[in-house]
C-alpha cells in the first residue's frame, strides 16, 4: 500500500503534483480510496471529492473538453452524470488555440481539428439523454436564462451569484497560466 500510494502522489502533471493542483493531500486521497476497489471513478474522485468537500461543495466538475469522447467510459463509472457540452464559435476557438501551449502550428490546423471536433461530439450527444448543449455565445448575451436552464436541468437553484465576477479569481490553477483571465 505505502509504495502504491507513493506512485499516487508522485502522479504530475509537468512540475506539479496532481494531487497539489487539486489543492489536496496525499492523506486524503489515501482517506477517499481506503475500502473502494480500484477504478478509474475511485481514483478521480478521490481528487475531485475531496477538494469538493474541502470548499464545502456537495459536487464536483471536471471541464477537459476532449473527455465528451470519452462518454461510454463516463457512462459506465457515473451513470447518473449530467453531461454539459459547451460549443463554441470555432472560429474564436482556433483563435484561442493559437495562445495555448497545446495549440498546433497554425490557426487553419485548429480550426480544422476543432470543426472535425464539433462534428463528432454532435453525434455522441445526440444518442444521450443525459448530455446539455450550451452555445458559448448564448451564454455571453443571456447569462440568467441559460445559467437557469443548466440549473434546471442539475436540480438546483438557480443563484444571481453564478454570474458575479467577485470570488472567481484563482479558478486557474498556477500552472495552468494561459487561463489566468478566465474569470474574465
Amino acid at each position: 500500500l505505502a509504495t502504491d500510494m507513493r506512485l499516487r502522489s508522485s502522479v504530475a502533471l509537468k512540475e506539479t503534483l496532481v494531487h497539489e493542483a487539486y489543492g489536496v493531500s496525499p492523506d486524503a486521497v489515501r482517506a477517499h480510496l481506503a475500502g473502494r476497489a480500484p477504478s478509474v471513478a475511485a481514483l478521480l474522485e478521490s481528487l475531485t471529492v475531496t477538494r469538493a468537500a474541502l470548499h464545502g461543495k456537495p459536487r464536483w466538475a471536471e471541464k477537459t473538453p476532449r473527455h465528451l469522447f470519452d462518454l461510454p467510459l463516463i457512462r459506465r463509472e457515473w451513470p447518473d452524470a449530467i453531461v454539459l457540452r459547451v460549443v463554441r464559435d470555432p472560429r474564436d476557438v482556433a483563435l484561442s488555440l493559437a495562445r495555448v501551449p497545446f495549440g498546433a502550428a497554425s490557426v487553419v490546423a485548429d480550426l480544422v481539428n476543432v470543426a472535425g471536433q464539433m462534428r463528432r461530439s454532435e453525434d455522441l450527444v445526440a444518442r444521450d439523454p443525459q448530455t446539455i448543449t450550451v452555445r458559448f455565445e448564448d451564454l455571453l448575451a443571456n447569462p440568467v436564462a441559460v445559467l437557469r436552464r443548466v440549473c434546471a436541468v442539475v436540480d438546483v437553484p438557480f443563484d444571481p451569484a453564478m454570474i458575479e465576477r467577485r470570488g472567481a479569481e484563482g479558478i486557474a490553477a498556477p500552472h495552468e497560466w494561459w487561463k489566468a483571465n478566465a474569470s474574465e
